[in-house]
């Protein structure tokens, strides 16, 4: 089996998928990158696959790997997560105004759709750092209103208010729940969408400023 790393050849020591990785993800390493895709015979290998990867021989004939450069890709996922979030207040506002109405079935879809995003945004901050190494606890952004904010904190407030979002819906308070979707998660929508792009030009930047000069 041919194993190739943005297009060159790998030596590894068996033809399994376990082996294949971790050559590559050495060679990437080497060169400051992560392996972001993996393909057998032009097919994607499936999640589940590469997350507990096989000692036994593979059947395909080629394994095709890229990489990219961490930064760039966790700054990439960070903007696209901001642009999804900032078009969250109008979902939001959407269930909000159902469940005023009493349409709570609407509302309770509208809901699930809305926390989908808001845990991938989340996923985008989390495993980003991870991935960098970057204690969000200190890590301070410049906003586009020229505010600095530290990220973790956000990330606190944020898991506060899914959380009376969630108390609401368990409870059945209506009333909570209409103004948490209303309210409180509308400013978190503006504050999380200028957070996620601030933080993605500061990865895209260089490395993160943990503890800058000037406080805000």
């Amino acid at each position: 089996m041919r194993v190739l790393l943005d297009g060159a050849e790998l030596t590894v020591e068996s033809a399994s998928l376990r082996s294949a990785l971790e050559a590559a993800a050495a060679a990437a390493a080497a060169n400051g990158r992560v392996i972001v895709e993996v393909e057998a015979d032009g097919s994607p290998v499936p999640a589940d696959d590469l997350a507990s990867p096989s000692s036994e021989p593979m059947q395909a004939g080629e394994l095709q790997m890229t990489s990219a450069d961490p930064r760039s890709l966790v700054a990439v996922t960070l903007h696209d997560a901001g642009d999804a979030v900032a078009q969250l207040r109008e979902g939001q506002a959407r269930a909000a105004e159902a469940v005023q109405s009493g349409k709570i079935e609407d509302a309770l879809a509208t809901l699930a759709q809305v926390l989908g995003v808001w845990q991938a945004a989340h996923d985008a901050v989390e495993k980003g750092a991870a991935l960098l190494g970057i204690d969000l606890d200190a890590m301070r952004l410049t906003l586009p209103s020229g505010a600095n904010e530290t990220v973790g904190p956000r990330v606190q407030s944020l898991a506060a208010k899914l959380g009376e979002l969630k108390r609401a819906v368990t409870d059945q308070d209506w009333t909570a729940l209409s103004d948490t979707l209303a309210y409180d998660l509308d400013e978190e929508s503006v504050a999380w969408a200028g957070m996620l792009h601030a933080m993605g030009d500061q990865i895209q930047g260089g490395p993160a400023r943990d503890n800058p000069a000037a406080g805000g």
